[in-house]
């Protein structure tokens, strides 16, 4: 083990388990929201309060750009793939602003029928807890505590759809990678699956626990990973299903009953990233479960994990305030 300090590498350390070093690059503490977190090719953005901060993958010594004027804290946050726009969902209000990262300048619309200018994403009436793009970058998704899902037209600002089958508040939602089918999860304990272009249910539901956090499809679309609360009939707490079919494919109890709060695959498609109550974060092989690694440091939960699209970082967002980046590549 080699230490190094620097004014933000605060611990460095290597893990050999996973065929070479997994190494701990950047430990910024603050208060960063724990289920803020975007990724992009070329970057990331974090939210302190009611400010997002937009960092590099290759300067870690600072952010490049910090973006203002939300009126509440945000508490999630999502990114086209080509980091063009970045939507940020607040805690009341059910604040939606969508930024330019171009111009830096908050987006805005002129309503297509009325004429009217839409400042920000109106529909919600509670904190937001799930955003996501679509693949293509034409719609945004949006899920809140007010136990509906909603699409938005990003080209003219405009909600283009409704759906309210969840029985309580929306913890995720999630476009698969083709980008037509939306997966959302719910504290009812479900995860439905849509269908983008009619929004009617693709299948039944899964049913995965109390509470189901998170919720994301792998890269290749074949696999669904979830993360829960447990119950007596189904103690696992990370769950893995065949995408298609809705069957089981792995589950894994974390020691103690520990609830996950989020999963992350690696752009290949081969890890399954987890984190949550336990305080670590746990590397597992997508297909069968097998434990890779176990990476330490946060001093609360897990809320916020996230792989660079390149797969060469992975970055956590903690309870504790800190955001961190390790680098993974084997």
């Amino acid at each position: 083990m080699r230490r190094w300090l620097s004014t933000l590498l605060l611990i460095t350390f290597s893990l050999t388990s996973l065929g070479s070093a997994v190494e701990q690059i950047l430990e910024r503490p603050g208060a960063y929201h724990e289920h803020a977190l975007a990724v992009w090719e070329g970057g990331w953005a974090v939210a302190q309060g009611r400010t997002i901060e937009i960092w590099s993958f290759d300067v870690l010594t600072g952010p490049r750009q910090v973006l203002r004027e939300h009126n509440t804290e945000i508490t999630t946050l999502a990114a086209t793939a080509d980091g063009r726009l970045l939507a940020a969902g607040g805690r009341t209000g059910g604040q939606l602003l969508v930024w330019d990262l171009e111009s830096g300048e908050r987006k805005s619309w002129t309503h297509p029928v009325t004429g009217e200018l839409i400042a920000q994403l109106e529909g919600h009436r509670y904190m937001i807890w799930g955003l996501d793009f679509s693949p293509d970058g034409t719609l945004l998704a949006s899920g809140a505590s007010d136990a509906t899902v909603r699409l938005w037209d990003v080209a003219t600002g405009v909600e283009v759809g409704l759906v309210n089958d969840h029985l309580s508040l929306i913890r995720s939602v999630h476009f698969s990678p083709d980008g037509k089918t939306l997966a959302s999860s719910s504290c009812d304990g479900t995860v439905r699956l849509y269908d983008v272009q009619t929004l009617r249910q693709t299948r039944d539901p899964l049913r995965g626990g109390i509470n189901v956090y998170v919720v994301t499809f792998s890269p290749d679309g074949l696999q669904l990973a979830l993360g829960v609360n447990p119950r007596r009939e189904t103690p696992a707490t990370v769950q893995v299903y065949d995408a298609t079919t809705g069957a089981l494919t792995w589950n894994h109890e974390p020691e103690g009953r520990t609830s996950v709060y989020a999963v992350a695959f690696s752009p290949d498609g081969a890890w399954l990233a987890t984190g949550g109550f336990s305080r670590v974060v746990e590397l597992r092989d997508a297909r069968s479960g097998q434990l890779l690694e176990v990476l330490t440091g946060p001093t609360d939960h897990i809320w916020g994990l996230a792989f660079s699209p390149d797969g060469d970082k992975l970055i956590c967002t903690s309870k504790d305030g800190t955001v961190r980046v390790w680098h993974v590549t084997p």
